[in-house]
């Protein structure tokens, strides 16, 4: 249920091209100093569009050349501010790699996965307990749903809902940001079905 968003670039000004590869880069350079350079790999766009939904002034300008120009590189992307998406991006490819495990898909690439993962996992949970048990207790409230409903319109405007409510929890949403994350979430778990 994550992968599905990409910046429809045609559509973008230059201007709006450099402030999403701004927040992309970000996320890449937190990955980098929180979780190593194997953790680039996998990059979630989703978590970089939560960035830009969620931002509270940590944007880098001209991040340039992988931070080269930035002032303590390693110090500014181990701070908190970034460190929750590079966080996030670990749970959210846990999440996957667990959903995929229930459906029965992708089994050879996420036991790939997980091998190559599992100390990255293990290193969250640790740095970062909470957001983990926050995580696990609204996807363990979807999983609940998706036991009793059958209809996937309603399981998507669940989904959207929980998920909204999780980022809520965790970064304290506007009212239109918790929409707007929910409405998208819904949709990527249609995409994701089909």
């Amino acid at each position: 249920m994550i992968g599905y968003l990409l910046p429809y670039k045609e559509k973008l000004t230059l201007q709006e091209r450099k402030i999403f590869r701004n927040y992309y880069c970000s996320l890449c350079l937190a990955l980098k100093y929180n979780y190593g350079n194997v953790s680039r790999f996998f990059i979630i766009y989703d978590i970089a569009f939560l960035m830009l939904l969620t931002d509270k002034g940590l944007r880098i300008d001209n991040c340039g050349q992988c931070g080269k120009y930035i002032e303590n590189c390693k110090n500014k992307f181990r701070e908190r501010d970034f460190s929750i998406y590079a966080d996030l991006n670990i749970l959210m490819i846990r999440k996957k790699i667990e959903d995929d495990k229930k459906d029965k898909e992708n089994v050879f690439r996420n036991f790939i996965l997980k091998v190559v993962l599992s100390r990255r996992f293990q290193l969250c949970k640790k740095r970062n307990p909470k957001t983990n048990e926050i995580i696990d207790c609204f996807f363990a409230k979807y999983d609940s749903v998706e036991k009793k409903e059958n209809n996937p319109g309603i399981l998507a405007l669940e989904y959207g809902r929980i998920m909204a409510e999780m980022f809520d929890s965790i970064f304290g949403l506007s009212a239109e940001k918790k929409r707007l994350i929910s409405l998208i979430c819904s949709w990527t778990l249609i995409i994701d079905a089909i």
